[in-house]
């Protein structure tokens, strides 16, 4: 495993997860859910620059004791997210305290 760059649980409301300095590569992120209950995931990334909104997950449902590997988009080069300066991931969850998002690269 790479370098982690977020590595938490997201609240029920939107908000920036990791905002980049410069240029950072997503390879990967994933949804774990340890908890005996579902749960949804929602994940999108804010490009600074242009003000677009990319989703990569939208309430996607996260079963209790799993874990998914959220692929941003099969036909990318080498299936990353780049994130130039100043763009950031954005996360909710359907509960709190459920739901853990690990992206790395």
């Amino acid at each position: 495993m790479g370098l982690t760059h977020y590595n938490a649980q997201p609240a029920t409301t939107d908000a920036a997860l990791y905002t980049s300095s410069g240029t950072t590569t997503l390879t990967h992120i994933v949804a774990i859910n340890a908890t005996g209950g579902a749960s949804t995931i929602t994940l999108s990334v804010h490009r600074a620059i242009s003000g677009a909104v990319e989703v990569i997950a939208a309430a996607v449902p996260v079963p209790a004791t799993s874990a998914l590997e959220l692929v941003y988009d099969v036909d990318e080069a080498l299936e990353e997210i780049v994130l130039d300066n100043g763009d950031s991931l954005h996360g909710l969850a359907g509960n709190a305290t459920t739901v853990t998002v690990l992206a790395f690269e």
